[in-house]
């Protein structure tokens, strides 16, 4: 059986999710090495036609600004583009949460590639699947907690970023283990995301 809803954030949900945002320092740090990298895409090119074809002190001065200021600019339009300020900002918008609830007794584990984290496969008794992949359930899986019986999953509902996961159940033995996926998988779009909900029934799982 599996069950999804939604509510508002709580308190304590927020700070969690709070203490995990970038530090002004990072984001200085980020925009920083965007303004480097910029000011050299565009200065290099000057400066080889500089050696070639002397330009006059004052016109150099003038073109050295202007450039700088275009990369301030460029800098400044691809921080907000940056994946980190926007994931940020995009949690900040929406503040309802998403909880999926599931009580199992069937699950299969695929192995875990290159450190994502390992996945698993539930059957939620309905004709669909539950997919969960991540290292938060490496942990859970080493002190043999999980598979699960039920279990609880909180996330953040536009971001799908993990808030907590909770086991209220027992442990069972997955009934058997699939190989990694590799990594033309993930390149073809064949790797399901955590916590989605795949249309496939648990015995077409191979």
């Amino acid at each position: 059986m599996i069950e999804t809803y939604h509510r508002n954030i709580n308190q304590q949900e927020l700070q969690e999710l709070t203490s995990r945002k970038p530090s002004m320092w990072t984001k200085i740090e980020r925009f920083s090495m965007k303004l480097i990298a910029i000011t050299m895409i565009l200065l290099i090119p000057f400066l080889i036609i500089d050696k070639f074809f002397p330009v006059p002190s004052q016109t150099e001065g003038i073109i050295v600004i202007v450039l700088f200021t275009i990369s301030i600019a460029m800098s400044i339009y691809w921080t907000k583009r940056d994946p980190i300020i926007a994931f940020e900002k995009q949690r900040k918008e929406n503040n309802e949460i998403e909880i999926i609830r599931c009580s199992t007794n069937r699950a299969i584990k695929r192995e875990d590639p290159e450190d994502f984290g390992v996945s698993f496969y539930l059957d939620t008794e309905d004709g669909r699947t539950l997919y969960l992949q991540g290292q938060y359930l490496d942990i859970l899986e080493y002190d043999k907690q999980f598979p699960n019986s039920e279990f609880e999953l909180i996330r953040t509902k536009n971001t799908k970023e993990l808030i907590d996961f909770k086991v209220k159940g027992n442990y069972f033995e997955p009934e058997k283990t699939l190989q990694a996926f590799t990594m033309e998988d993930f390149k073809k779009g064949f790797v399901p995301e955590d916590g989605e909900i795949l249309d496939i029934e648990f015995e077409k799982i191979k």
